[in-house]
């Protein structure tokens, strides 16, 4: 009768339904886990492109150069909005 239990699939297989597949529920907690993970480990700092200095993320000015991120992302920005010059 042992044989008879195996062949079933009762005797502790590890034949569950769905046993090896990933369920949605699975890749949500995989990506909430992942995205923490970026959040507490992404840089708090930035290089300056002037003088390459570390400053950290927020400061608008570099200390040691005087390089002025604000302007510099106000001046990409008004960029973007102008229509390129085809001339």
């Amino acid at each position: 009768m042992d044989g008879e239990a195996a062949v079933d699939g009762e005797g502790g297989s590890g034949d569950e339904a769905g046993a090896g597949t990933a369920q949605p529920q699975d890749w949500v907690a995989g990506d909430v886990i992942l995205g923490i993970l970026w959040l507490v480990t992404k840089p708090r700092t930035r290089d300056c492109p002037a003088c390459g200095r570390t400053i950290k993320r927020g400061q608008m000015t570099c200390k040691s150069c005087g390089y002025d991120f604000a302007q510099a992302a106000r001046f990409l920005q008004s960029d973007k909005q102008r229509p390129p010059d085809l001339a």
